[in-house]
């Protein structure tokens, strides 16, 4: 991630937790039981607050998170005290795995436009390590946001890449992925001048 983003999350943990953690249930979590198989494993990259961890884990998915905040992690068990010992801290890309496993499913939501174009194949290429053979990948991107500057950063500093859907497409089948579906969509925050698109990807056995 990029790093004046990492900071700036670590630096306001405690506001964002609260702020993500009043999310309606419109965001991409209406999407969980469509694509995640019941019962499956979910590794939610980007975990935050925990606030779709613990959502998962109520609907009965083994759930495990990552996020590359201490702070971020302290306010998610803070918050959900059953996610203790099921998080840890960790960036994308990453070339070591954060748990001694892989997952049915993996979680990557609002996360990926914080990837520098540089770092992005590489991060999906530990997306798709992290996943079985016949893994589930749902991942949402922002459309556009009306408040960043010509180097793509919000007012506060956070780097946010906005990519055509069609580049995370290209991207995730050249790895042995195929599209499953997509939507569009407006922000689960009430955030003005903010669109978001939804993809899940389904692994190719080899």
């Amino acid at each position: 991630m990029d790093r004046k983003t990492a900071e700036y999350y670590s630096a306001h943990a405690a506001e964002l937790a609260v702020r993500y953690n009043s999310a309606g249930e419109k965001g991409i979590d209406r999407w969980f039981e469509r694509v995640f198989p019941a019962g499956s494993s979910v590794l939610d990259i980007g975990c935050g607050s925990g606030r779709d961890m613990a959502l998962l884990s109520s609907m009965g998915y083994d759930v495990y998170g990552v996020d590359p905040s201490p702070e971020m992690l302290e306010e998610a068990i803070r918050s959900y005290p059953g996610l203790q010992g099921r998080i840890v801290t960790g960036y994308l890309p990453s070339d070591i795995p954060w748990f001694d496993r892989k997952f049915d499913c993996v979680l990557c939501s609002a996360v990926l436009m914080h990837i520098p174009d540089e770092s992005l194949e590489k991060a999906a290429r530990t997306i798709r390590e992290s996943l079985n053979e016949d893994g589930r990948l749902l991942i949402s991107v922002p459309l556009k946001r009306d408040d960043l500057d010509l180097d793509g950063r919000t007012p506060d500093g956070r780097l946010h890449i906005i990519r055509e859907p069609g580049i995370y497409k290209k991207l995730f089948e050249s790895l042995g992925f195929r599209e499953d579906f997509s939507d569009r969509g407006g922000d689960s925050l009430g955030r003005g001048g903010i669109e978001w698109c939804v993809i899940s990807f389904r692994c190719r056995p080899a």
